[in-house]
């Protein structure tokens, strides 16, 4: 009575009858979850589609690999391909995972914006703080105030200089991709102004990096 083949052995013997030489397993994780995978079974003649293989290695892939799709702000997911090839003794199979891992990292600029006589005298009297990102801005005043339409323009102006100033500044980045979104606030609860009449504005940008993912 011939012994029945187990699900690898049939596998692999499909496998050589199509003449396969690699299957690719394409895949995108991140967010605590996987993404789109896609598979490719590369034989000596082409790329061809075969529900078996496929449903095999879409099953097996996940027994074989660790996949790192948990995000938490820091590391966001990788990407990349499981090469399958069948090992030279045509036992079994090997996987070998190629990837990156995509990671958002914080660098902050001390930026200082130089005022004017009447800026600084404003300042000191009436602003405790302030902060914002690349489409808000907030000053925190000390206490209440009344604001007459002359200190609103007079505000309007100063907010424009400081976005401005914010906006033009070119930060170091050593490694990675600047992404378009940053954040910035003051120093120091009670805003100060150096003794060059300037105050230091700490801007924090979003950089994403790319690495070899662990295998």
């Amino acid at each position: 009575m011939e012994k029945q083949k187990t699900q690898v052995e049939t596998i692999i013997a499909l496998w050589k009858e199509l003449e396969i030489t690699s299957v690719d397993f394409n895949f995108n994780c991140g967010g605590d979850s996987m993404n789109d995978t896609d598979i490719e079974i590369h034989t000596k003649n082409g790329v061809i589609i075969n529900d078996i293989i496929h449903d095999y290695i879409d099953n097996e892939v996940y027994k074989k690999v660790e996949f790192y799709v948990n995000s938490d702000g820091h590391y966001q997911g990788e990407s990349g391909v499981v090469e399958i090839t069948l090992e030279d003794d045509s036992e079994d199979f090997s996987y070998s995972k190629s990837a990156q891992s995509e990671w958002t990292e914080q660098q902050t600029d001390n930026v200082c914006i130089k005022l004017t006589s009447e800026e600084q005298e404003f300042v000191n009297k009436n602003i405790l703080n302030f902060n914002g990102d690349d489409s808000n801005f907030s000053f925190v005043f000390k206490g209440d105030i009344f604001l007459s339409d002359k200190d609103e323009a007079f505000l309007e102006e100063f907010e424009k200089k400081i976005k401005n100033e914010i906006s033009d500044n070119e930060p170091n980045i050593e490694e990675g991709e600047l992404q378009d979104y940053y954040s910035f606030n003051t120093q120091e609860n009670n805003l100060a102004i150096n003794e060059n009449g300037e105050i230091e504005v700490d801007v924090n940008y979003s950089v994403t990096i790319y690495r070899d993912s662990e295998s």
